[in-house]
């Protein structure tokens, strides 16, 4: 099947394969083939299908999100966060890979693993004072980190 120029209507139209890579925060750098469709006379460039591409970047969007929460979990437990403490602070009865390995829960076990003391947070209710405190705390340590 002979593609079409979606600019100038001509059919010669050249297509190449090029390898790309998607990863998402603590997800791993998957590769996916991305095609791509060159328009010999007016030179456009893109994905003249209108779709070819959309399946690979999904999937390997999905693989980064799989990875990123099978990363996370494991490096949360390497700091002695296990995820029964995580399941029980978030009141999840589920598999946390379950649970975290699709948008948008995702992004809330990204949020842990970069601030892991907001567990703390969350199992204290949300208390104000503690939350101060908290904060003042991860104040004076970054201050002390600045000033090595």
């Amino acid at each position: 099947m002979s593609l079409l120029c979606p600019v100038c209507g001509s059919f010669r139209v050249t297509s190449v394969q090029v390898e790309e890579f998607i990863s998402v925060p603590y997800g791993d750098k998957i590769s996916y083939i991305k095609r791509i469709d060159t328009c010999e006379i007016c030179k456009e460039v893109g994905d003249f299908t209108g779709s070819s591409n959309d399946v690979e970047i999904e999937e390997a969007y999905r693989s980064s999100n799989i990875s990123a929460a099978k990363n996370i979990i494991y490096d949360l437990g390497k700091i002695g966060i296990s995820e029964m403490t995580i399941k029980r602070i978030l009141g999840i009865r589920f598999s946390l890979y379950e649970v975290f390995k699709e948008e948008p829960s995702l992004k809330l076990l990204q949020v842990i693993r970069t601030f892991p003391w907001i567990l703390d947070v969350i199992d204290m209710n949300f208390d104000h004072e503690y939350i101060g405190k908290i904060v003042e705390i991860k104040l004076k340590m970054e201050e002390n980190n600045e000033t090595k």
